[in-house]
């Protein structure tokens, strides 16, 4: 996410958005007629508010009175001598026939706002990046009597929209459920009226509760990137919907549970790729997704609350905000596990962007739009109302919670606090359902089950012990060491694990002779490598001093770094796993590893080795690299080997001796991975289906990372695959986890129809008249810092202009230097991965 100071970011110039707020003022809007496309012959939907009357809205309430409360934004990073307002407004309509009429500002002077709804007691609160503000109308006049601040972030002072406060659901007996985004890793501290606090530094997101007058703060669960909305159901489910990290999707769905861990850390960067973090319940105590999202969901409605068709009973409406589109998401109970299939309801074009729901008294559906892809206030914007055709055929309005054997088991669970009740709480654990673990866990941090959890890391059944470390490290025990250790003496995969998280997010430094000592006694498998790292980087001291005393103010800028020389001694040392040993080479700096050592690599006749070190002169050019490789390729047996290894010669100039003792079909084959060519494509190559014929059958994964990673196609460039690539891109590691096959082609073949807001393009055009293009940008009042295409960042004083690039960063046309046989490959690289 972009930090940088609001008034100062200039995406599209400011006479132009003057122009465009003053036009949308006198005139109805050219998009009026405009309509997204419903999917659903059983609905119909009507445009019944536009600008100039209600301008960039985002949350949008419904009072007992049916008029409709919207959130209108005016501080979402404007433009310079933006002409609306200089805070964000609540404005109040009234149906008039199947319209809105505006009736007048109800609240204004309103900084970032993100959200609102009316609580239990009746009033209206609102939800901006750094507080939760209630707007009673208690003489009943339509407009409020005052702002009063419930609960109030207090630190970081200043944070980026998206990852501040978010969203905001009230409960009927008299909480408020407030979600928090990760505030980009800096400390943060949420105070309500009491002087109750929750905080944190280098966690995930979060959703905290707190009482309607802001007393008795506390945390819920945490492990979110950027939660924008929760809403619960007419079970009593709370749901959730999380934004994703750069480069690990998709975005979520999620089943929230007290206590719940979602995965994801601030402290490990954008990327969301890092052994300490989680996406789908990867990690042992965090909890998976209901199910995957489309890019930038912002909104929810429970369809109890609505009179739609009987076919959308027990779903949620989501609004997907990149997709230009609203699903349904039906839901279902299986196990203890809530389950959900998605299908698409409106499907707009590029000037369709749902952000929020509302339902009436009547069960018709109402949905705010900010109409264009622009970040910054705009002038535009548009509210709609979706219905039923037909009402006899309408769900009932629901008015009390119905039941739910799995909220009952869930309950039930966490309010176990007798030890007659252990059997129960065994049986959860042993559930194989995650929800009904993660209840477990917390009702076991009760004392009273203090010596039953102790009692299991001396039992028989691994999975027990995974539990029981969990819970004990939760309530953060004074002999942490004592269990961490003799954890490690476990032969199972899984109690290692755990065991090596704890040691690292605690901090836990005593067992860290330990823990070096099991790889040097081969008791640290390949999978757990990266974790085994991670662990070394957490338990240096320097580490442990710096996050402890908040040394950063992001902590995500805190150094993890391991010892001097610690992967060469890896590298050098035979008597490691050929895996372990190729896992470090991967992990490697170019300058700490030697012609030397690769020369040994590729000498090892151990595959994994050899396969590491050509990769390793893929990515980089080691001066030298041509000789040893052209060795290789005259003693190797191994076809695939030699192929990889005339992919890492492509990248140097061979002299034409040299040339000589290569096989002619393998210097041709190092000829095509050469950059520059465009491949001899049929009249018909630029259409979709030309490709989608190309990927229909399947590919070879093995050669597809050869495309990846070839100059010609330029793949690794701009994106990281499995640690070795470029970083002006996202890393596309996971890629296959969140984006289907024609996803991706698509993706290649119109790089700039999707383009998730963290990857945005910038320019920045110095008085010389040359653009600069980048991804990330930093404006201060003197100077603008831009990461360039080869990731660096770099600072401009002479600059004339800068804003967003209008097309993707990743050029277009790429898809002709490649042929179909090269496509189906590289797409079945990146979604199966070799």
């Amino acid at each position: 996410m972009l930090h940088f100071a609001r008034t100062r970011v200039l995406i599209v110039c400011a006479s132009t958005i003057i122009v465009l707020f003053a036009s949308a003022c006198s005139r109805k809007s050219p998009h009026a007629t405009s309509y997204p496309q419903l999917l659903d012959d059983q609905l119909r939907l009507s445009l019944v508010a536009e600008d100039p009357e209600i301008v960039t809205p985002i949350g949008i309430a419904i009072d007992s009175l049916d008029r409709v409360y919207v959130l209108e934004s005016h501080t979402h990073t404007p433009p310079d001598d933006y002409a609306g307002p200089v805070g964000d407004q609540v404005k109040v309509f009234k149906t008039s026939g199947n319209a809105l009429e505006l009736v007048g500002v109800y609240a204004d002077e309103i900084n970032d706002g993100m959200n609102l709804t009316f609580g239990p007691d009746g009033y209206l609160y609102v939800v901006s990046s750094q507080a939760v503000t209630r707007y009673p109308d208690r003489d009943g006049d339509g407009f409020h009597d005052g702002a009063e601040v419930v609960i109030k972030m207090t630190q970081p002072e200043n944070v980026y929209d998206h990852a501040g406060l978010l969203g905001i659901a009230g409960t009927a007996d008299g909480w408020l459920y407030v979600s928090r985004g990760n505030t980009g890793s800096k400390y943060w501290k949420i105070s309500g009226a009491d002087g109750t606090s929750v905080e944190g530094y280098g966690d995930g997101g979060n959703i905290i509760r707190c009482r309607l007058d802001g007393s008795n703060v506390e945390e819920v669960a945490t492990g979110f990137w950027n939660p924008f909305d929760l809403v619960f159901d007419g079970i009593g489910r709370l749901f959730v919907i999380d934004n994703d990290p750069d480069s690990r999707g998709p975005n979520r769905l999620i089943d929230v549970v007290e206590g719940g861990d979602y995965g994801y850390k601030s402290l490990y960067g954008g990327s969301g790729i890092h052994p300490y973090l989680a996406w789908n319940g990867e990690l042992p105590g965090t909890l998976p997704y209901v199910i995957g999202l489309g890019e930038a969901p912002s909104g929810m409605l429970d369809t109890r609350h609505s009179a739609l068709p009987s076919s959308y009973s027990n779903s949620l409406l989501i609004t997907i905000w990149e997709e230009k589109k609203i699903v349904a998401v039906s839901l279902h109970e299986n196990d203890g596990s809530i389950t959900g299939e998605t299908r698409d309801v409106i499907l707009g074009e590029s000037n369709f962007r749902p952000v929020a729901f509302a339902a009436n008294s009547e069960g018709a559906v109402y949905v705010t739009d900010w109409v264009i892809r622009e970040y910054p206030n705009h002038g535009k914007g548009r509210i709609w109302k979706l219905e039923a055709n037909d009402l006899s055929d309408s769900q009932a309005l629901y008015s009390e919670i119905e039941e739910s054997e799995v909220v009952r088991f869930r309950e039930r669970i966490k309010i176990a606090s007798e030890k007659e009740e252990i059997g129960l709480l065994e049986r959860a654990l042993l559930s194989g359902d995650p929800y009904s673990i993660a209840a477990a866990r917390k009702a076991l941090r009760n004392p009273v089950f203090r010596d039953w959890v102790y009692q299991l890391l001396d039992g028989s059944s691994p999975e027990l012990k995974v539990q029981a470390a969990l819970v004990l490290e939760s309530i953060q025990v004074d002999d942490a060491s004592a269990v961490i250790s003799k954890l490690l003496d476990e032969a199972d995969e899984n109690v290692i694990e755990v065991a090596l998280l704890w040691a690292g997010r605690q901090g836990v430094n005593d067992v860290l002779p330990q823990v070096e000592l099991m790889l040097t006694e081969g008791r640290i498998p390949s999978t757990l490598f990266d974790t085994y790292l991670a662990t070394i980087r957490h338990l240096q001291p320097e580490f442990i001093k710096a996050m402890s005393s908040k040394e950063k103010d992001a902590a995500r800028s805190v150094e993890r770094n391991l010892p001097a020389g610690y992967l060469d001694k890896i590298l050098r040392n035979g008597s490691l796993d050929a895996e372990i040993r190729a896992l470090a080479l991967s992990r490697s700096d170019e300058k700490a590893v030697s012609l030397d050592l690769l020369t040994d690599a590729l000498d090892s006749k151990q595959s994994a080795l050899q396969e590491a070190a050509l990769f390793f002169l893929v990515s980089h050019r080691v001066v030298g690299g041509d000789s040893i490789l052209v060795a290789f390729i005259e003693h190797s047996g191994d076809p695939e080997l030699k192929a990889d290894a005339m992919l890492a010669l492509s990248g140097y100039t061979i002299e034409k001796d040299t040339q000589s003792a290569i096989p002619g079909v393998l210097i041709d084959e190092m000829d095509y991975w050469r950059e520059g060519s465009v491949y001899g494509h049929e009249e018909d190559a630029q259409s979709k289906s030309y490709w989608l014929e190309a990927i229909g059958k399947g590919g070879d994964s093995r050669r597809g990372r050869r495309v990846f990673f070839s100059r010609r196609a330029q793949c690794s460039t701009c994106h990281v695959h499995s640690g070795w690539g470029g970083v002006i891109g996202p890393d596309l590691t996971n890629i296959g986890d969140s984006k289907s096959a024609g996803q991706i082609l698509r993706a290649i073949l119109e790089p700039s129809a999707e383009i998730a807001p963290e990857w945005q393009g910038w320019f920045v055009k110095t008085s010389d008249g040359v653009n600069h293009f980048g991804r990330q940008i930093d404006v201060g009042l003197e100077k603008v810092e831009l990461m360039t295409l080869d990731g660096i960042f770099r600072t401009f004083t002479d600059v004339e202009s800068y804003g967003v690039a209008q097309s993707s960063l990743m050029p277009e046309g790429l898809h002709l230097q490649l042929s179909k046989e090269d496509m189906s490959d590289l797409i079945s690289f990146l979604i199966n991965k070799p």
